[in-house]
């Protein structure tokens, strides 16, 4: 478990980034974007422009990392396709626990 922020920094954040993480206020915790490196943690403002850009870049990549990391087997391929998205929704979800 991990203490929660209680202020915001807008200093850029520039070591590479392990995860990300969104606080919502609750006093005395602040409304922050928190990103996880090798150093720390860092709670940044999230309405910062370079905030959203890293946090797009971020899911961007982790995004192709699992669609290049491990290609399913060609016999599954049609299986996925006929059960209508129920990978997609496995994929969504995954980013929409970051934000719970």
């Amino acid at each position: 478990m991990y203490s929660c922020c209680n202020k915001v920094s807008t200093a850029k954040v520039t070591d590479p980034i392990i995860d990300i993480r969104l606080q919502h206020e609750s006093l005395p915790c602040v409304k922050a974007v928190i990103f996880e490196t090798e150093r720390g943690d860092f709670c940044c403002d999230p309405r910062q422009p370079w905030v959203r850009v890293k946090v797009k870049q971020f899911f961007r990549a982790q995004s192709n990392k699992r669609l290049t990391s491990t290609p399913p087997p060609t016999s599954s391929i049609s299986d996925q396709t006929r059960v209508g998205g129920s990978t997609q929704a496995t994929d969504s979800s995954s980013v929409t626990n970051v934000y719970k």
